[in-house]
């Protein structure tokens, strides 16, 4: 037992644990101060929430699906903003930055995921983990 503790603490062994640790000395450095890809990137004037949506189903293999059953929930956290994961009512922009991309310039059905992806990659969003509401 001592010997796993004392590899825990020294560090791992093998090439093929190096692989998944960090190495020693890094887990106390800052973070990087720009996220790797920009839509991860932190904006409070574009805010995304989490939404329950009803009568949706997933199996966790495949498309999302649509259910009569209200009783089939799905939580929807618009993590990546793109077809089937977004909807209309997740994203909070503040007004000047609506005005400025156009605002609703896109009439089609699937407008919000074509706006807010196209929105987030450009600018970035900030993900707020609490539910706005739920979607009938």
């Amino acid at each position: 037992m001592r010997a796993l503790l004392r590899r825990r603490i020294d560090g791992p062994r093998s090439r093929l644990a190096s692989r998944f640790h960090p190495p020693r000395g890094t887990l106390g450095s800052p973070r990087p101060t720009t996220a790797p890809n920009p839509q991860w990137t932190e904006n409070p004037q574009i805010l995304i929430f989490v939404i329950l949506m009803r009568g949706m189903a997933y199996s966790g293999r495949g498309p999302i699906w649509r259910s009569r059953n209200p009783e089939h929930t799905l939580l929807c956290t618009g993590a990546p903003p793109t077809y089937g994961s977004i909807d209309c009512m997740q994203l909070v922009a503040t007004r000047s930055t609506w005005l400025e991309i156009g605002g609703w310039y896109d009439r089609s059905e699937t407008a919000d995921a074509a706006i807010y992806s196209k929105l987030v990659q450009e600018r970035g969003a900030r993900y707020v983990t609490a539910v706005l509401g739920e979607h009938w």
